[in-house]
C-alpha cells in the first residue's frame, strides 16, 4: 500500500489583529453610550460656570473700583449771612492730586454718618504749599480745635458745600434730607475725595492702569 503524506493539520483563523479589533470596538460602543448617557441637563452646570467666570471677566475689565483719601477738617461760617466753607488737611502726596472741581463728601462729627450720610461740596481751591499747625490755629479761630484737625505736612482743601433751601441746614446731603439742627461754626469733619477709579483688572496688570489712565 501506497505511503500517503500524513494529513496537515487544520489551520486556524488569523488572530493577530483580533485583541485590537475588539479593543476598538469596545471603544466605539463605551463611547457611544457616553454620548447617549449625557443630556442637556449635565452640561448646565458646566455653562454656569462658563457664564460666572464670563462675567467676572467683564466686571474685571469694564468695573471700577473708587481710590479715595480722607482727612481731617472743620466747618466755618465766612461772616454774618455768608456760606459755610469747608477746609480739610490731606496729607500733601495725596492733596497735590486733588483739582479745584472734584467732588468731596464732608461729615460733620456731629451728625449720624449712617443715616445722613454727607455733606456734598466742591473743591475751589488747594493751598500751594504746606501748612502748618500755627497758621490753621488762626485760619479757624482755636488752638485746640486746630491739633484735632491738623495733620503734619499737610495741604489745606477748600471747598464750597452745595446748597438746598428745601432742607433745614440749607444744603444737600448724600442720604436722606440731613439733620433738623442748622450747621455750626468750628465744627469738626472727616473729608473724603475720591482720586481715582481704577478697573480691577488693572491690579493684576498694572500697564493697563497707565494706558487708562
Amino acid at each position: 500500500m501506497a505511503n500517503q503524506p500524513p494529513n496537515k493539520p487544520a489551520q486556524q483563523p488569523s488572530q493577530i489583529f483580533r485583541p485590537e479589533a475588539l479593543e476598538q470596538a469596545s471603544s466605539v460602543e463605551q463611547l457611544d453610550q457616553l454620548m447617549q448617557v449625557t443630556s442637556l441637563k449635565d452640561w448646565l452646570p458646566l455653562a454656569s460656570v462658563g457664564l460666572l467666570l464670563t462675567g467676572a471677566l467683564i466686571w474685571s475689565i469694564v468695573g471700577r473700583i473708587p481710590m479715595s483719601v480722607e482727612a481731617r477738617g472743620v466747618l466755618l461760617t465766612e461772616g454774618d449771612g455768608q456760606p459755610v466753607v469747608s477746609l480739610s488737611y490731606f496729607p500733601i502726596a495725596q492733596g497735590k492730586q486733588i483739582q479745584p472741581g472734584d467732588k468731596i463728601l464732608v461729615v460733620p462729627d456731629t451728625v449720624n454718618v449712617q443715616a445722613y450720610g454727607g455733606l456734598n461740596a466742591t473743591v475751589t481751591a488747594i493751598s500751594p504749599t504746606a501748612v502748618t499747625e500755627q497758621s490753621v490755629a488762626q485760619r479757624i479761630g482755636t488752638p485746640e480745635l486746630a491739633e484735632l484737625v491738623y495733620a503734619p505736612a499737610s495741604v489745606e482743601v477748600t471747598a464750597e458745600l452745595e446748597p438746598n433751601p428745601a432742607n433745614s441746614t440749607g444744603y444737600q446731603w448724600s442720604m436722606s434730607t440731613g439733620p433738623q439742627q442748622p450747621l455750626s461754626n468750628q465744627t469738626p469733619t472727616h473729608a473724603q475725595v475720591v482720586l481715582q477709579r481704577r478697573s480691577p483688572i488693572s491690579y493684576v496688570f498694572p500697564f493697563l492702569q497707565r494706558q487708562q489712565s
